[in-house]
């Protein structure tokens, strides 16, 4: 718990900001004196001119510093305050770190598995409030961004909520386009009956309603010219009329037209169906659809005719902001139990790039979490953060489970 009167770890380092941006502000001052000075002398550069160069670049330089800080080499800060840590010790030039007193019995980290607790998403404000309140509103949502950026978890994120933040009328479907339910158009409407099956009461009209569907789509399959598109328009429409919301979310959108097979499967036929019924009122139908690109892209020529892509409210997912990566070590490093040295590294090794160029990557703070967390004593046995050649042990470990 952080004590009272006492600075958080982000504190302290918005703290050791302003100094770096002071004295980068004044060590180009000085240098721009002295150029400025040197052609002034030599008669190439009036004193005037020269004193609006010094102001302009003191202050492009002090917004610049301000605004993409440099991350740290290796900072020796204090441990944050209420934890048993690691305290660093010098003596001479050797720094020496004693052991590490507690540590927490699970991994705080959750790198590259389902979320489980919404509570473990981080960051994102805006577009979870975006997200939920146009699926309130029985509005279709596309979330586009590239790869690892957070996009399923953004999708887990709604169906964790869903049942307190929507209520009981609204039934998620989690699909995948990546799977075998997809590879036909049977497949995929008994696949959106048979999970919206599963959250029905035995003996309600609800599930009554998908047991008929169900035996409907099987003898609409087995006609020569079968209309599988009108057994899922009716069943969405009788569903409507019992006050259910169904919300089909789908991943890994990009995948649904990548074989000619699926092309012939999901076609203009399919989209305008999904496109008429997710825009009626007599339906209930709600689309989240996650993908890399925008479904404009995706659907191509076909979508274009059928005006799939028109309905959506639009999600793009990029990297976190610095506050939104600061935030996370934050949190994170008070479960983990983390020392300020830990943090900053932690924040270090979860981007990529430098200075205005560096960007923080939800996934990359996740994994490099669990590779600290995992070499803090007794873990491992080797919990060294006062010595170089481990950081660079750290680094190559979180190098090396590296989804990028």
């Amino acid at each position: 718990m952080q004590q009272q009167g006492q600075l958080s770890w982000k504190d302290r380092r918005r703290q050791r900001r302003k100094w770096n941006i002071f004295g980068s502000a004044a060590f180009v001052i000085i240098i721009s004196i002295i150029i400025t000075a040197t052609f002034s002398l030599i008669g190439t550069l009036s004193p005037t001119t020269g004193t609006a160069i010094i102001g302009s670049v003191a202050l492009l330089l002090t917004f610049l510093t301000w605004r993409y800080p440099r991350p740290p080499a290796l900072p020796t800060s204090a441990p944050s305050a209420g934890v048993d840590t690691v305290t660093l010790q010098n003596t001479g030039s050797i720094a020496i770190a004693p052991p590490v007193v507690t540590v927490p019995a699970i991994s705080p980290f959750n790198a590259l598995v389902r979320l489980l607790d919404p509570k473990n998403f981080y960051g994102r404000l805006s577009e979870r409030s975006t997200l939920v309140e146009k699926t309130r509103q029985k509005a279709s949502t596309s979330i586009v961004g590239p790869r690892r950026i957070g996009k399923t978890w953004l999708l887990q994120y709604l169906m964790l909520v869903a049942p307190t933040e929507l209520g009981a009328t609204y039934h998620l479907v989690d699909m995948s386009a990546q799977l075998a339910d997809f590879n036909t158009l049977i497949d995929f409407v008994e696949s959106v009956f048979q999970e919206l099956k599963k959250q029905m009461q035995p003996g309600t009209i609800e599930n009554t309603i998908l047991e008929e569907s169900l035996v409907a789509l099987r003898e609409e399959q087995a006609k020569a010219e079968p209309n599988i598109l009108s057994v899922l328009e009716r069943a969405m429409r009788n569903l409507s009329r019992e006050g259910i919301v169904s919300v089909l979310c789908i991943d890994e959108f990009n995948s649904i037209t990548n074989s000619p097979q699926r092309k012939r499967q999901f076609n203009l036929d399919f989209f305008r169906s999904l496109r008429g019924m997710a825009d009626s009122q007599s339906t209930s139908l709600v689309l989240v659809i996650v993908s890399q690109d925008p479904l404009k892209k995706i659907v191509g020529r076909v979508g274009h005719e059928s005006g799939f892509f028109n309905i959506f409210n639009h999600i793009r997912l990029g990297s976190f902001s610095l506050e939104e990566a600061e935030d996370f070590v934050q949190t994170k490093g008070d479960q983990a139990q983390f020392c300020d040295l830990e943090r900053d590294y932690l924040l270090k090794l979860g981007g990529r790039g430098r200075w205005i160029w560096r960007k923080y990557w939800p996934v990359l703070l996740e994994q490099a979490g669990e590779v600290i967390w995992s070499h803090r004593a007794p873990v491992t046995g080797y919990h060294q953060p006062g010595e170089r050649q481990y950081w660079k042990m750290v680094k190559r470990k979180v190098v090396e489970r590296s989804v990028f």
